[in-house]
């Protein structure tokens, strides 16, 4: 994802592929907008259910592993500009409640599976 979405390239890289463990990248900034970057959020199995990244200067296309997060519940990508499609995949996700992909440019039919 941290590649996919131009990381190295963020405003603030939310320890995103630091040593800490992927349930604890994490950056809040309060500003007087008490703006959010980056967050992840895991379930007590340590699985990704949440992974929220707001204004981050993100962009690409949202990479087709986002699939392969079986406990995802929550995924917001906004600010972009993304591009592409919306993985078909993605709809597939069996405990996904939300996706957020506001403020991209991404193109094509949303999946069906959505």
């Amino acid at each position: 994802l941290y590649y996919s979405l131009g990381g190295s390239d963020w405003t603030d890289d939310c320890d995103f592929l630091s040593a800490a463990h992927v349930c604890d990248w994490f950056d809040i900034t309060f500003d007087k907008e008490a703006s959010v970057k980056g967050v992840t959020v895991c379930n007590e199995d340590l699985k990704v259910t949440t992974i929220m990244i707001y204004w981050n200067n993100i962009y690409g296309t949202i990479p087709d592993e986002v699939q392969s997060l079986t406990s995802l519940e929550h995924l917001n990508l906004v600010g972009g500009p993304l591009h592409g499609t919306i993985p078909d995949g993605i709809g597939n996700l069996a405990n996904l409640k939300n996706i957020m992909l506001l403020e991209n440019r991404l193109s094509g039919p949303v999946p069906e599976s959505l």
